[in-house]
C-alpha cells in the first residue's frame, strides 16, 4: 500500500479517536435531557413507547460498562433492538409532524385574520406596488447567497395569495419535485411521496388518530370554528388554544428527538469494536466523572439535590468537550474526503474502514428533522424522471381528492404553504409576474397591504433595509410588532450536515 494510503488509513483510524469520544458525550447528553425532562411524566400517560423507549435508554446507561463487553452476538441483537426503537421513533415523529402540518395551516389562517382586522381599523393610505415588486425581487434574488436565495423564496411565497388554476398549481408541483434528488428504491420513493401528502395534509399520516387523540382534538375543535367571522376576541381565545396545543407538540418533538440522538450515539459505541468505558476515560480525564455524574442523574434513586445540582452544571461541561471533538473531527474529515477524492486504487483495501468512517458520521449527524428535509439535484436526469412520472401523478391526484372537500379557506392555506416547502421552480422574471399577479388579483385593499405587510417583516427581520436600502419606501410600515408568529410550530429544514 502507497504512503498516500498509508496515510488515509492513519487518519480514518485517528477519526475514531474523535467520533467514539465524541458518540459517548452526546449519548450522555441526551441520557441528561431525557431524565431531566420535567414533560417526561405527562407522556407516560399518552404513550406507552415512549415512555418504554425513554426507560432503556437510561438502563443501557446505567448498565453500560456491562452491555460493552457484551458478546458479538449479543451486540447484534442489541442493535437490531437499536434499530427498531429508531423505527418506532420515527413512525411517531411523522405522526406529530402531521400534527405540526395542521397547526401551521390553522395559525397561519388565524393569523390573516387578525391583521386584516388591524388593516381593517387603520388608514392603508397610498401604497407604490411597483417599488415593492422591485424591493422584493431584489431582497430574494440580488442580495443574498445561493443557499439564501431559495430560503428567501420559499418563505416569501408562503405569504403570496394563490391566484393560479389548479392545473398550474400541479406543474409548479411536478416540477419541483423534478428538482429534489431522490432514490429509485420503489420503497424510498413511497416513503418520500408519503412524506409529502404529510406536509401538505396532515391527516394522511397513518396513527394521526391514535398517537395524540388530546392534540387531535384540539386541532379538531379550532377547525370546526368560523374562521371567516371571528371578532378579535374570538380570534385570541383561539389563538390561545392554538399556542398551548403547540407547546405540548414542542415539548413531545423535543422528547422524540433527544431519544433518537441517544439511540444514534449508543448504535456507535456498540458496533464498533474495542469500544469500552475504560478506553473512553483513557481519551480524557475528566470522562469518567462524566459517566459517574450523569448517572447519578439518571438513578432515580440519587440525592435530589445532587441530582439537580449535577442537571444544572454538567450540560455545559459536555458542550465544551463535545464542541472541540467537533472541530478536530470537522478538520479530519475534510483531509480525509481530500484523500479519498484522488481515487487511488487501493481504495478497495480500506472499503471496510471507509464504511465505517461514513456510517459513524452518519449516526452522528442525523436528527429527525431530516427525514423531511430535501436535497436538490446537483443534474437533471431523464430517466429519474420517467420513474418519478407515475408516483407524480398518484400525488396530484391525492392532492385533487383532498382540494375537492376541502373549504376554500383552508384550500388556499395549504396550497400557499405547501409552495413554500418544495424547492422553488421559479426564476426572477416569474417570480414577478406570480406576485404582482396575486397581489393585483386582491379583493380589497387590506388584503393587498396585508401580503406586503407580511413580506415586509421577512425582508425587514434578514436586515435588507439595514443596508444599502434605509428603508423601503412604498408607503407602508413594516417595522410593527407581530401580533402572532404563524410558523411558531414549524421544525426547520435545514441543509445537511456539516461533514459532508
Amino acid at each position: 500500500m502507497n504512503s498516500e494510503n498509508n496515510n488515509l488509513e492513519t487518519n480514518l483510524s485517528a477519526s475514531f479517536k474523535e467520533s467514539v469520544p465524541l458518540a459517548f458525550l452526546n449519548f450522555l447528553k441526551s441520557t441528561i435531557g431525557i431524565s431531566s425532562n420535567e414533560f417526561i411524566p405527562y407522556i407516560d400517560g399518552m404513550d406507552e413507547k415512549i415512555e418504554q423507549i425513554a426507560d432503556y435508554v437510561k438502563n443501557v446507561l446505567l448498565s453500560l460498562e456491562d452491555i460493552l463487553n457484551e458478546a458479538s452476538t449479543q451486540k447484534f441483537n442489541r442493535i437490531q433492538e437499536l434499530i427498531n426503537y429508531k423505527n418506532t421513533i420515527s413512525n411517531l415523529f411523522c405522526i406529530a409532524y402531521g400534527y405540526v402540518t395542521e397547526l401551521n395551516i390553522l395559525s397561519f389562517i388565524i393569523e390573516e385574520q387578525y391583521q386584516l382586522e388591524q388593516f381593517k381599523k387603520s388608514d392603508i393610505g397610498v401604497l407604490d406596488y411597483d417599488h415593492f415588486y422591485e424591493e422584493c425581487s431584489s431582497f430574494i434574488f440580488h442580495h443574498s447567497k445561493d443557499e439564501d436565495k431559495m430560503q428567501r423564496l420559499r418563505e416569501v411565497l408562503k405569504h403570496i395569495p394563490i391566484r393560479i388554476t389548479k392545473d398550474k398549481f400541479y406543474d409548479y408541483i411536478e416540477k419541483s419535485i423534478e428538482l429534489i434528488e431522490v432514490s429509485e428504491d420503489p420503497k424510498e420513493l413511497e416513503r418520500f411521496f408519503d412524506m409529502l401528502k404529510l406536509q401538505f395534509i396532515g391527516t394522511s399520516v397513518d396513527g394521526y388518530e391514535e398517537f395524540l387523540p388530546d392534540i387531535v382534538s384540539s386541532i379538531n375543535h379550532i377547525k370546526s370554528q368560523d374562521l371567516l367571522k371571528m371578532n378579535e376576541d374570538d380570534i385570541t381565545a383561539l389563538w390561545e388554544e392554538v399556542e398551548i396545543t403547540g407547546d405540548i407538540l414542542s415539548k413531545i418533538i423535543m422528547i422524540l428527538s433527544l431519544l433518537y440522538k441517544a439511540l444514534n450515539a449508543l448504535s456507535i459505541l456498540i458496533m464498533l469494536e474495542n469500544v469500552n468505558l475504560q478506553t473512553l476515560y483513557n481519551r480524557h480525564v475528566a470522562y469518567k466523572d462524566f459517566y459517574l455524574s450523569a448517572s447519578t442523574i439518571v438513578n432515580w434513586a440519587s440525592d435530589p439535590e445532587e441530582r439537580e445540582l449535577l442537571v444544572e452544571t454538567l450540560p455545559d461541561l459536555l458542550d465544551r468537550h463535545i464542541e472541540i471533538l467537533e472541530s478536530n473531527l470537522e478538520k479530519k474529515h475534510s483531509e480525509i474526503m481530500r484523500q479519498i477524492q484522488k481515487k487511488n486504487e487501493d481504495l478497495d483495501l480500506l472499503s471496510k474502514e471507509i464504511q465505517n468512517y461514513q456510517l459513524v458520521l452518519y449516526y452522528l449527524n442525523t436528527d429527525l428533522s431530516d427525514l423531511f428535509s430535501y436535497e436538490r439535484k446537483s443534474k437533471a436526469s431523464v430517466t429519474m424522471d420517467k420513474i418519478l412520472k407515475p408516483y407524480i401523478e398518484e400525488f396530484k391526484h391525492f392532492i385533487d381528492e383532498q382540494l375537492q372537500v376541502m373549504p376554500n379557506i383552508f384550500r388556499k392555506a395549504r396550497m400557499q404553504h405547501f409552495l413554500g416547502i418544495l424547492p422553488p421552480a421559479m426564476n426572477e422574471k416569474e417570480f414577478r409576474h406570480y406576485l404582482q399577479n396575486a397581489i393585483e388579483s386582491c379583493s380589497t385593499e387590506e388584503r393587498k397591504a396585508l401580503v406586503l405587510s407580511k413580506i415586509g417583516i421577512i425582508m425587514d427581520s434578514s436586515g435588507f433595509f439595514d443596508h444599502d436600502h434605509q428603508s423601503c419606501d412604498c408607503g407602508h410600515d413594516h417595522h410593527h410588532d407581530h401580533h402572532h408568529d404563524e410558523e411558531h410550530f414549524h421544525i426547520h429544514d435545514h441543509n445537511h450536515h456539516h461533514y459532508h
